[in-house]
């Protein structure tokens, strides 16, 4: 037995500084220290916004203590960071506001398509780790809470080329102990998508990451082209909980837990993808062989609904699975937990799954969720199943799945006494340039008592093609507020799908967040080269030879046609029929393969040879409603997916078939393109 005492939210302040324009002329530097009971605090007037320095930080927090920046909107400029904080002992970051900031670059094709600036040594990574907010070593007791970040000035590349690289909210440079991750909102968007929201350094360290003794909770974190969060590293009693997590390829990332143990409680789990629809983990647990020895995490009561794989287990990694829900609902319906390499230190007890492929076992059963309102944000489970008790835990009484108190029936969970009668908007389409419907109405009520306080409506530059009114108001303790959110169809017009988000934000920074999206019958058009650029396109119906595999003759084409793209009329690939195309080539470069298709599992993999190369396997990433280009990629595997040809002039073949009977691709086209940017899918 002992006793223990938790941090104030409220600290005394012993002294507040304002700052002004003058003071960032250059990086303002912090390195003076004030005590538990008298700490310094830095602000500015209400209303005020700050120009970030070329390639230079605003703000650097170097040997300090006991500091409180607050209030701050930071332009943050071409720098990779905006906020340092390095050698310092209890620093609060709060109710700031942090966007346009980073290195921009091109992408560069021959370098798996990631982001350089033109003098970049062709063997760097590309741009990465350009975090608003960047935590380094020696730091302690840091909280970063109540931020809104958004629109970073640069974007990563898809996974749709090859491991993403690119800015982060949050950048953890193995700080040593005690961060304190809560109640923010780190928004990208598909002009400006994330890397990973927070993105750790020394993955496979020990101190790795956030390292130890960290928290992690009440955040909404959306948009990414990687993970929503990196654990990596330590993750020494590192917890992360009551979060919303959304918009990525995964959601926590715990590979390495070099010491460990690490507990994911009580999340949400939402739509998980990144920006071409690639789906992976939603907890991910890679890491193999570096994985620390004796490795434990603790996985309770998570909600995974719609997209997503749900969690690998790993043979060095002690999981602990207990009440969780992962339902997948894409159409590929992977299994949810998979024991792919033998796991015998992991248990699971009470987890609900609803893959047909996942194979039942002790602890894991399939059960069909159903969702109280999943348009509407509401994840409430119907029909729940009953959970297991958990000592010092979850009491007897509780359900499976991330909502267990009342107070975190909403998540991201936020201390704050109004909620809005739904958090997600996903019943909008878009057709023949109308909206339907034209406008939504949102709810909030507002209960405590004796609460007043200003709110405003705060969204990325990149979500124009929707307006919430009211814009700003005050709110107060029994009112009922009917927002209105309006679609703008003039502006919905170069993609498929749009997906946003905004904030009802208070003005001490806590908000409510809503999700919103919307389809349209965007049609991509079939030639996308630009002025300058090379493409050869190639009819899919008029190759030069259609052979049998297996007897070597000639075989009768699916349907025949010489035009491009012709609506309905696809060649359907077949794992006997093997499509030769001939092109010739005028000039001597580098160029990339493509293909206009469909797939019914939305990834399949091609057959593919090029110059009568060996036929290797090519992994598509295709739609299964509408046609799009995707690369051909023989030989590649996840990760490093881009693959060019140094061609010489002259005539050149391109052969494949499919890999599977059951599952086939359908064509109408290729294209050999020097510019594989210009051809990216519009999903």
């Amino acid at each position: 037995k002992g006793s223990f005492r938790t941090w104030a939210s409220d600290v005394p302040v012993g002294k507040t500084i304002y700052l002004t324009a003058n003071d960032f002329k250059k990086p303002y530097e912090i390195s003076v220290k004030g005590t538990p009971d008298s700490w310094i605090r830095y602000t500015a007037k209400p209303g005020t916004t700050f120009q970030g320095l070329k390639y230079q930080p605003m703000i650097k927090v170097k040997d300090a203590a006991y500091i409180i920046i607050e209030g701050l909107t930071l332009s943050g400029g071409n720098a990779k960071n905006v906020i340092t904080i390095e050698n310092s002992n209890a620093v609060r970051i709060r109710n700031c506001e942090i966007f346009n900031w980073g290195l921009v670059g091109k992408p560069r094709y021959d370098q798996f398509g990631r982001y350089f600036l033109k003098n970049m040594d062709r063997k760097q990574y590309g741009i990465n780790w350009n975090g608003a907010i960047a935590i380094f070593p020696g730091s302690t007791e840091t909280v970063v809470e109540r931020c809104f970040i958004h629109s970073p000035r640069n974007r990563a590349n898809s996974w749709f080329y090859s491991h993403p690289a690119g800015p982060q909210a949050i950048m953890l440079h193995k700080p040593d102990h005690s961060t304190v991750i809560r109640y923010n909102d780190f928004i990208g968007s598909d002009a400006h998508r994330f890397n990973d929201a927070v993105e750790s350094v020394g993955n496979f360290h020990s101190d790795g990451g956030i390292n130890r003794d960290a928290d992690v909770y009440g955040n909404y974190m959306i948009y990414c082209n990687d993970d929503n969060i990196e654990l990596d590293g330590g993750q020494q009693n590192v917890r992360c909980f009551w979060n919303h997590f959304e918009g990525a390829l995964c959601g926590v990332s715990i590979q390495g837990c070099m010491v460990s143990p690490v507990y994911v409680f009580e999340n949400i789990f939402a739509g998980m993808c990144e920006e071409f629809g690639i789906a992976g983990q939603t907890i991910k647990t890679s890491g193999g062989e570096r994985t620390g020895e004796n490795a434990t995490a603790y996985i309770f009561n998570n909600t995974l609904v719609r997209d997503g794989s749900g969690m690998d287990m790993r043979d060095r990694l002690n999981s602990h699975l207990y009440n969780n829900i992962f339902t997948a609902l894409d159409k590929r319906n992977r299994i949810n937990i998979s024991k792919r390499r033998p796991s015998t230190g992991s248990t699971y007890v009470a987890n609900s799954v609803s893959s047909v492929k996942q194979i039942e076992r002790d602890g894991i059963e399939r059960h069909v969720t159903k969702y109280t309102n999943y348009e509407h944000g509401d994840y409430l489970p119907t029909n729940p199943k009953p959970a297991v008790a958990i000592p010092n835990f979850l009491p007897e009484g509780g359900i499976r799945g991330a909502f267990q108190q009342k107070n975190t029936i909403v998540l991201p969970y936020r201390p704050i006494p109004f909620v809005l009668d739904r958090t997600r908007i996903g019943e909008v389409t878009v057709k023949n340039g109308k909206s339907s419907p034209a406008e939504v109405k949102i709810t909030a009520t507002v209960g405590g008592k004796d609460f007043k306080s200003a709110y405003a409506i705060r969204k990325n530059p990149d979500f124009d093609w929707f307006d919430v009114t009211p814009a700003q108001g005050v709110m107060k303790s029994g009112d009922k507020i009917v927002f209105t959110v309006k679609f703008n169809p003039a502006k919905m017009n170069n993609s498929f799908n749009y997906r946003g988000a905004f904030l009802v934000r208070l003005a001490d920074g806590f908000s409510r967040p809503v999700t919103v999206e919307a389809k349209t019958d965007y049609v991509q058009p079939f030639k996308l080269d630009k002025k300058g650029e090379t493409a050869i396109y190639i009819d899919a119906f008029k190759p030069a030879s259609v052979t049998m595999r297996k007897t070597g003759k000639a075989a009768t084409l699916d349907t025949t046609s010489s035009k491009l793209a012709l609506t309905g009329k696809n060649i359907v690939t077949s794992a006997q029929k093997v499509y030769e195309y001939k092109f010739s080539i005028a000039k001597k470069g580098r160029y990339y393969l493509m293909l206009h298709g469909t797939a019914a599992d939305n990834k399949h993999p091609l057959m593919v040879s090029v110059d009568n190369s060996k036929f290797e396997k090519s992994k598509q990433q295709l739609w299964n409603d509408r046609m799009t280009w995707s690369m051909l990629t023989p030989g590649r595997d996840f990760g490093n997916m881009l693959r060019h040809y140094d061609f010489a002039p002259g005539t050149h073949t391109v052969k494949l078939y499919s890999n599977s009977k059951d599952l086939p691709v359908e064509f109408d086209g290729l294209v050999v393109t020097d510019s594989p940017g210009s051809f990216e899918p519009r999903p």
